[in-house]
């Protein structure tokens, strides 16, 4: 096991509630350590052979036969599924059929962990057992945004003497189990769509830090914001207004407070039906959760904070070109997808 990805797959571990599979165990070694960190896994392999064996080395730990493009288990079950290199023979052609299968088999809010051979271009090429695919981190990932999963984190590296590595966090966004109010939609407030229930959730899967922003649009496009050069995070990258919540704060009013000090005016109005998150690991290694809603501009102004040098309007075509982290161009993906 190579020391990043097992502290990779651990901290995906920690993340997890309910159910989990690792689909394509193989040797099941991936499959025991998620079973030693307590995880309620089952290991599952096409592979009689490979199911034998990680039976005989992993006696506690249970394995069974079965193909993860067709998984055993009803719609919306399972919190999580590991597929760890386990994919890297499917053909491009089948592989959006055993991702929607993926996806119907997690619960809302459940995440999927990939590990692929990284590439500049979906390439075939000779492998030990079979033909296996290399895969573009972007395709990969608009291939899960299209199927309701937001990518919370990329991973690349290319070790010596090894092909490029890549590995994706996607988690399904739960957006049927957001609160639904019986007023009309044009009536709806921030608040409707920034629950508190989402903190309380966020909480209790070991969230200790929250950020809500806000994606404002006008005429089909949206505004990113440059931050100042001379902040100590991030210095000079892209992004969408927001800001942390402070202790005692509610999410709405933190996104009203954010938006006031960094554009000059509040979210009068909430877009329903749209709401985004991303994790990631704040400066001061707590374990975050930005919440993203949709705000018209409505005709109003945009005056700057201090913390940021300009800004711009951008269409869906210009995504790919801002200087912006990958959760963030994944969040305006998803807007553009959202709005068309």
């Amino acid at each position: 096991m190579a020391s990043n990805d097992r502290q990779l797959i651990s901290e995906w571990a920690e993340s997890l509630t309910g159910r989990v599979v690792d689909a394509g165990c193989g040797p099941g070694h991936w499959t025991q350590l998620l079973y030693e960190s307590g995880v309620d896994v089952v290991g599952i392999d096409m592979v009689e052979e490979f199911v034998e064996s990680a039976k005989e080395r992993f006696p506690s730990t249970p394995f069974e036969v079965g193909d993860f493009a067709s998984l055993p288990f009803e719609d919306m079950q399972l919190g999580g599924i590991l597929a760890w290199y386990s994919t890297i023979h499917i053909p491009p052609t089948e592989m959006p059929a055993v991702l929607d299968e993926f996806v119907r088999c997690l619960q809302p809010g459940g995440s999927l962990l990939m590990g692929f051979f990284s590439g500049e271009d979906i390439e075939k090429f000779n492998h030990a057992i079979a033909p296996a695919y290399f895969w573009p981190p972007d395709e990969l990932r608009d291939e899960l945004s299209q199927r309701g999963l937001s990518v919370v984190r990329v991973q690349t590296r290319h070790d010596l003497g090894s092909r490029p590595h890549g590995a994706l966090w996607a988690r399904k966004t739960p957006r049927e189990e957001l609160p639904v109010s019986n007023q009309p939609s044009d009536q709806r407030s921030e608040g409707m769509v920034l629950s508190e229930e989402l903190r309380t959730a966020a909480e209790a899967e070991g969230i200790e830090k929250f950020v809500v922003g806000a994606v404002i649009h006008d005429v089909g496009r949206v505004l990113v914001v440059t931050r100042s050069l001379s902040d100590d995070f991030l210095p000079g990258l892209e992004e969408v207004p927001s800001g942390g919540v402070d202790s005692g704060e509610g999410l709405s009013e933190a996104l009203n407070r954010e938006l006031t000090e960094e554009v000059g005016f509040a979210a009068e109005h909430v877009d329903p039906g749209f709401l985004e998150w991303f994790d990631y690991e704040s400066r001061s290694g707590r374990r975050t959760r930005q919440f993203t809603v949709s705000v018209p501009l409505t005709g109003r102004q945009v005056k700057l904070s201090e913390e940021h040098t300009s800004y711009r309007w951008i269409s869906s075509e210009q995504v790919d070109s801002t200087n912006a982290t990958p959760e963030t161009k994944n969040l305006l993906r998803s807007w553009f997808t959202a709005a068309l």
